[in-house]
């Protein structure tokens, strides 16, 4: 079989492990939405402050944030 070298697997790893945010989000996060799916795997359904629940249906979630 295949496997991949020691130094490209802990360099993988590494970009994981000691991930840091940049200072400046090329994006912005307006909606979060949780369903079963993210339930199943375990994340857990915590309102972030600021945030409104818009949409709330048969175990999905959506919250707005604030602005």
């Amino acid at each position: 079989g295949y496997s991949i070298p020691l130094a490209e697997r802990k360099k993988l790893l590494n970009e994981y492990i000691f991930f840091n945010l940049p200072k400046k989000l090329p994006y912005r996060l307006d909606y979060i939405f949780i369903g079963p799916r993210e339930r199943e795997i375990g994340i857990q359904e915590i309102i972030p402050l600021g945030a409104n629940k818009v949409y709330d249906y048969e175990g999905v979630a959506i919250y707005q944030l604030e602005k």
